[in-house]
């Protein structure tokens, strides 16, 4: 559009004269050097179109169309008003007058119109360019969201192995507590065992016949004693070792739950950056 309107103007400004470029289509005929007496340093001048004997006719001519005096002493006084008013063909001419100057002055228009559409033009590349560069923005923050997203996929993906480890840590737990409980539960049977063997020994030792007739019998519940104090001492190891287990397998749960709220805590801040990011 800006190249039409500039073609035109300079169109307009290379001709001098006016009559060139103003098609003007009056509504009464007028003569060609009065016409051109419009754009000259002279237009100013008021100049008739035509003769003054020519515009109007003299009141004797028609004195002639009534037969009655009184008739035409109306229309010459009628007439006298009449020559007090402007002449149409005159008020034609100051519009024509006035439309030439108009038409003159359009190439100045046509001027400040290009400088209004350079200005537009201007303003849509500036936007053209902020639009271009929000895309780029939009999609580095694109990007960055994906990023953030599969940031967030990776420490889910993490957190739940820790928490299958948690899991078996609380299995394996729950197993060494029990058989704890049956190695403690196997420990008191083997004490009460032993308080009744200690028993007998006394009072066999306290009877001389009677431990006499029964040595054999003392042997083997000796021998039985020796054997209990040995099953006692393995099972005060085995008891060692799951309790050693157990305290293991606690600090490694602890650990877990520690990494567990620190995965927590880091997925709660990655959430809130892509949620301000998004905004």
């Amino acid at each position: 559009m800006s190249k039409q309107s500039s073609s035109s103007s300079k169109n307009l400004i290379s001709h001098k004269s006016c009559k060139s470029y103003i098609d003007i289509k009056p509504s009464f005929k007028i003569e060609e050097e009065t016409y051109n007496s419009l754009c000259t340093s002279d237009s100013k001048k008021k100049t008739l179109i035509s003769p003054k004997s020519d515009l109007y006719k003299t009141l004797e001519s028609y004195e002639t169309l009534f037969t009655d005096p009184s008739e035409g002493a109306e229309f010459k006084t009628k007439k006298s008003k009449q020559n007090s008013k402007p002449d149409k063909r005159n008020k034609e001419y100051r519009i024509l007058k006035k439309r030439i100057g108009n038409e003159c002055s359009k190439h100045e228009i046509l001027n400040e119109q290009d400088e209004i559409i350079r200005i537009q033009c201007d303003i849509i590349e500036r936007l053209k360019l902020k639009n271009r560069n929000l895309k780029k923005i939009i999609q580095k923050q694109e990007k960055m969201l994906e990023e953030m997203t599969n940031s967030i996929r990776d420490e889910r993906f993490e957190r739940d192995w820790i928490g299958e480890q948690m899991r078996i840590v609380k299995e394996k737990n729950k197993n060494l507590i029990k058989e704890n409980n049956n190695c403690i539960q196997n420990y008191e049977k083997i004490q009460r065992r032993c308080i009744e063997l200690e028993a007998c020994v006394v009072t066999m030792s306290s009877d001389d016949e009677k431990s006499q007739e029964k040595n054999f019998v003392l042997n083997i519940i000796i021998d039985q004693y020796e054997g209990i104090r040995k099953e006692n001492r393995l099972l005060n190891e085995r008891c060692k070792e799951l309790s050693e287990k157990f305290i293991a397998m606690e600090l490694e749960n602890k650990f877990f739950k520690l990494q567990e709220n620190k995965l927590n805590k880091k997925i709660e801040m990655l959430k809130e950056n892509r949620d301000k990011k998004s905004i």
